[in-house]
C-alpha cells in the first residue's frame, strides 16, 4: 500500500469513527429533547388546569364535575314541597313590599320627578355614585360631599318626602362602601385611613354603634349580621357589637355576597376564585376558578343560582356573565359585553340588569335575549327594589328611578 493509499485508509477510518460519534450525539440530543418536551407539556397542562374556568373541586367527566375528597360541605338537596312553600312565601312578601313601593312612587314623583328625564320616574342629584337603599324603611343614603381631606359626609333621605332623615360625618376617605341593614335601622359606612375600617351607625339616633376592622361589607338578609374581609379572611360579625361570629379562610377575598336566605356566602378572591361557603359552619362547599379577573356577583331570587361576571381576556374589555346552577353544578353563559361595573337580578328571577361604559342593559336570564338597553348616559350600579315595582341606577351625577314595568315594556 502506497503512502497515498495509507492516507486515504486512515481518513476513512477517522471519518467512520466521527460519523458514529455524530450519530450518537444526535441520538442523545433527541432523547433529551423528548424529555424536555414532556416536562414543558406537563407544566403547560398544569397551568391551564389551574387557570381555566373550572372548579378546583371538579374534574371534567362528561359534564359531571366533582372531587369528593376536597369537598368539605355539601348543599342540601332540593325539596320540592319546601321549595314550593318558599316560593309562595316570597310571592307573599313581594306583595307586601309592592304596596310600600307604590307609596314610594307617589312620593318620588312629587318631590324628585322634576329631575327625571325621558321615561325616568324621578332622579335625585347626588354628585356621588356611593349610595344605598333601604326599601323596607323607605330610605336612601349617599355620600353628599367630601369635606376636608380626611373627612366625608353621609346624608340619609326619606324617599317619600325628600326630607333629611339623618346625617353622619366620618373621618378618613370614603372607601365607596355604603350598606343598610335589611330593616334600615343600621347603616355601614366604609372608610380608608391609617386602618381600613367600617363604622356602623344607628340611623334613627344618629349615634355610632361600633367600628369594625373589615371592608367589602354586606349585611345578611335576615338578622343583623355583617360580612366582610379583614384582608386575609372573610369574617361574619354581629353588626351591633362588632363581635366576630365566624372567621372563614378565603385567600384574600375581594368581594362577598349573601344568598337570599342568608345561609350561603359567596366570595371572590384575588386569585379569581369564586368560593361558596356554608355560613353556619364556616365550611367551604365548592369553588370555581377563572382565568381572568372576576368582578360582580349576584344570587338568584331562590338562592340556587349565582351570576358571575368575569373578564374573558387578561387585558381586553370583553366580559362574560355566567350563571352557576348550584343544584346541578353546571354553568351557562348569559351575557357577553364590555367590562361590567354593576350586576343585579330581579326579584322574580327573570331579568338580569348590568351596567358598563355602554350604558344600562336588561337581559332575559333564561334565553339571554336583550330586553332593553339605555345607551350613552351616566349609568351606575343597577338596583331592583324587592317588591318588583321600582328600579334604580346609581350614577355619578344622579340616582335615577324607573317604574320597572314601564321600563321593560316593548
Amino acid at each position: 500500500m502506497g503512502l497515498l493509499d495509507s492516507w486515504h485508509f486512515s481518513e476513512a477510518r477517522w471519518l467512520g469513527r466521527k460519523s458514529h460519534q455524530v450519530i450518537a450525539m444526535w441520538k442523545t440530543l433527541l432523547i433529551l429533547g423528548i424529555l424536555a418536551a414532556a416536562v414543558v407539556t406537563g407544566v403547560i397542562l398544569r397551568f391551564l388546569n389551574k387557570n381555566s374556568c373550572t372548579s378546583s373541586m371538579f374534574e371534567l367527566n362528561g359534564g359531571e364535575l366533582l372531587h369528593p375528597q376536597e369537598q368539605t360541605a355539601q348543599l342540601p338537596k332540593k325539596d320540592g314541597k319546601k321549595e314550593m312553600a318558599l316560593a309562595a312565601e316570597r310571592k307573599k312578601n313581594r306583595l307586601v313590599l309592592r304596596a310600600g313601593e307604590e307609596k314610594l312612587i307617589e312620593g318620588l314623583m312629587n318631590w324628585a320627578g322634576k329631575h327625571g328625564v325621558g321615561d325616568e320616574l324621578a332622579a335625585i342629584p347626588t354628585n356621588s355614585q356611593v349610595a344605598a337603599f333601604s326599601p323596607q324603611a323607605g330610605l336612601f343614603a349617599f355620600v353628599s360631599q367630601q369635606g376636608e381631606i380626611q373627612q366625608f359626609h353621609v346624608k340619609v333621605l326619606d324617599l317619600s318626602t325628600g326630607s333629611e332623615a339623618s346625617h353622619f360625618t366620618t373621618n378618613g376617605l370614603c372607601s365607596g362602601e355604603l350598606e343598610f341593614s335589611e330593616d334600615g335601622s343600621l347603616l355601614a359606612v366604609g372608610s380608608l385611613g391609617e386602618e381600613n375600617s367600617t363604622r356602623i351607625w344607628d340611623v334613627k339616633s344618629g349615634k355610632l354603634k361600633t367600628t369594625v376592622q373589615i371592608t367589602k361589607i354586606v349585611f345578611a338578609p335576615q338578622g343583623k349580621k355583617l360580612a366582610g374581609t379583614d384582608g386575609s379572611n372573610v369574617k361574619i360579625l354581629d353588626a351591633e357589637t362588632g363581635q366576630t361570629l365566624q372567621s372563614i379562610g378565603s385567600m384574600v377575598p375581594r368581594r362577598v355576597v349573601f344568598s337570599p336566605s342568608g345561609t350561603l356566602l359567596a366570595s371572590v378572591t384575588e386569585k379569581n376564585e369564586v368560593v361558596l361557603w356554608d355560613v353556619e359552619s364556616g365550611r367551604k362547599i365548592q369553588e370555581l376558578v377563572f382565568q381572568n379577573s372576576v368582578g360582580e356577583l349576584a344570587f338568584t331570587h331562590d338562592g340556587w343560582g349565582l351570576a358571575i361576571a368575569h373578564l374573558k381576556t387578561q387585558f381586553g374589555p370583553q366580559s362574560e356573565t355566567v350563571l352557576w346552577d348550584l343544584e346541578k353544578n353546571s354553568r351557562r353563559s348569559v351575557t357577553n359585553d364590555n367590562e361590567l361595573f354593576g350586576l343585579a337580578i330581579s326579584p322574580d328571577g327573570k331579568v338580569l340588569a348590568y351596567s358598563n361604559l355602554n350604558g344600562l342593559a336588561f337581559v332575559d336570564i333564561d334565553s339571554g335575549k336583550e330586553l332593553k338597553r339605555i345607551a350613552h348616559f351616566d349609568a351606575g350600579r343597577p338596583y331592583f327594589f324587592p317588591g318588583g315595582l321600582l328600579f334604580a341606577s346609581r350614577g355619578t351625577l344622579k340616582t335615577r328611578f324607573w317604574i320597572l314595568g314601564d321600563l321593560l315594556s316593548p
